[in-house]
């Protein structure tokens, strides 16, 4: 590609990204919020209207100490996982806080706890301790000396295990933006352009996903807690996206 055209893109990029971020900043309408500060200790997500998927064996999702914790079990690539429907929006920013391997630290060596919104799926790669996103990508983009790993694959940026921390993620289902944000940082920490925000088969748009992958070496507990969904438009629907 020509050196002015490549400059070209690259400017069309970086004005929508700009134009992206300011509005993420403005005020919002909340579609969804869950804390867990006054459920009983034990409490688990069927009881606060989420549908689990998973085995004891496999992992297992309830409250402890006004948050919610995440047992993760040794189940290679079929941990189960806890979901919600959540209202669609064209423009949003998802917030969560986490502390990963809050228990269990020596026995995290691989991909356990998920969190998924729409189409957009992150995850914590214990071995790496790094907060990682995955998109279905060609097999041609698979990383460099890999022969098995998830294509679509991307490391955000660098965590620490048995630490709380605040997670953001805006993203823009018109432009195909996501953006990624660790602490309080101001500067994204990941930027994913052209990816499709809606869309995957095994969603059909609202639903918010909590999970595990399971390649852990043994029982690895996490806590999750301040979940907040926020429409940055008025357009957003009770379940399935257009």
């Amino acid at each position: 590609m020509p050196v002015a055209v490549r400059l070209h893109w690259l400017w069309v990029l970086l004005i929508l990204l700009l134009a992206f971020c300011g509005s993420a900043d403005s005020a919002g309408k909340v579609i969804f919020r869950q804390d867990f500060q006054g459920c009983k200790d034990g409490t688990n997500l069927k009881e606060l209207g989420w549908r689990v998927v998973a085995a004891p064996d496999q992992s297992v999702y309830r409250v402890s100490g006004g948050r919610l914790q995440v047992t993760c079990f040794n189940n290679k690539f079929n941990g189960g996982y806890a979901e919600i429907v959540v209202p669609v929006c064209r423009r949003g920013v998802l917030e969560f806080d986490v502390n990963n391997a809050a228990q269990g630290a020596l026995d995290a060596r691989g991909l356990g706890l998920t969190l998924d919104i729409y189409n957009i799926s992150t995850s914590w790669h214990d071995y790496c301790a790094d907060w990682r996103r995955y998109f279905p990508e060609p097999t041609s983009k698979r990383i460099t000396g890999f022969k098995v790993e998830p294509v679509g694959h991307r490391p955000i940026g660098k965590v620490k295990k048995g630490v709380w921390h605040h997670y953001k993620i805006c993203f823009d289902t018109d432009k195909d933006i996501v953006e990624y944000y660790i602490d309080d940082m101001n500067d994204p920490a990941y930027i994913d352009a052209d990816v499709p925000v809606l869309g995957r088969s095994e969603y059909e748009g609202g639903r918010l996903r909590i999970g595990s992958m399971g390649t852990m070496n043994g029982p690895v507990v996490c806590y999750i807690d301040n979940i907040l969904l926020t429409s940055l438009d008025d357009q957003h629907q009770d379940n399935k996206h257009r």
